[in-house]
């Protein structure tokens, strides 16, 4: 979770993914033991620290769950309701959560593993490809640049630059803040596959609104429209395949990954 994120990310993502099913219990735990537990105010102060923080990750707040565990096994123990209805609760918990690691762990952003599988089988011998993407979206050198032959060329495999110190060299913020102008720029001939995320490309929508209410590049986003297909047009390149990456997406990543050939 490279990147910037609005200062409500902890409330409405951080926790409940990292709490899943306990989210529900970790409301009510703070609720009732407030004041008789130095625990939930720690949790209040610790989420509120981190929220002030622009770069927000799940793992800062992994601390939270050894401490908060002990204290919603006591809300629960003490609950009448949930003492007449543990197993329900139990099994009810069982189920979401496995359902919850079937779509994380085989459906949830897989597009980029896709990608690279197509990308392995490509017909091109040891193609040129530029991956279009943020800041770590993509897995090509785990799974492309080793797997296929210990003899591709690194340098074959582009990526954008990211520096969190240098705003001037951070390609990918560049690329999210004007991508026409970004790509206007570079010297697209170079490459055989250009992969890109299908929001970059789609033209601006009621429901690409909802899902960058969030981001920080929200007064540029009328900038990725239509006109973004008609450079790479210019370069020779076609539409060629689209995989499904994620239902839900974050900030300029999109539901699927866009693949596009250049042609001889």
């Amino acid at each position: 979770m490279f990147g910037e994120h609005s200062p409500y990310w902890y409330l409405f993502v951080g926790i409940p993914v990292v709490f899943t099913t306990m989210t529900p219990l970790l409301v009510y735990t703070i609720y009732k033991r407030l004041f008789k537990s130095v625990i939930p105010i720690s949790t209040i102060l610790t989420i509120c620290v981190y929220s002030g923080i622009s770069h927000k990750e799940y793992r800062f707040i992994y601390a939270l769950l050894p401490l908060l565990i002990p204290e919603m096994s006591n809300s629960l123990y003490i609950n009448k309701f949930f003492k007449r209805n543990l197993i329900r609760f139990l099994y009810a918990t069982f189920i979401v959560n496995l359902i919850t690691i079937i779509f994380a762990g085989i459906i949830h952003q897989r597009g980029s593993l896709d990608a690279n599988r197509f990308l392995m089988n490509s017909k091109i011998k040891n193609p040129r490809i530029f991956f279009l993407m943020q800041c770590y979206s993509n897995t090509g050198y785990s799974h492309y640049h080793y797997t296929r032959t210990e003899n591709v060329d690194r340098n074959r495999l582009k990526y954008l630059y990211c520096d969190i110190f240098n705003v001037d060299n951070n390609e990918s913020r560049k690329f999210n803040e004007n991508p026409i102008k970004y790509i206007s720029n570079m010297n697209l001939s170079n490459y055989d596959y250009i992969l890109f995320f299908s929001k970059t490309a789609e033209p601006l929508s009621i429901f690409s609104i909802i899902n960058e209410l969030h981001s920080i590049n929200y007064k540029k986003l009328k900038q990725k429209t239509k006109n973004f297909l008609k450079i790479l047009t210019n370069h020779n390149f076609v539409f060629h395949k689209r995989i499904y990456h994620s239902y839900f997406y974050e900030q300029d990543h999109g539901n699927f990954i866009d693949i596009f050939i250049k042609l001889n």
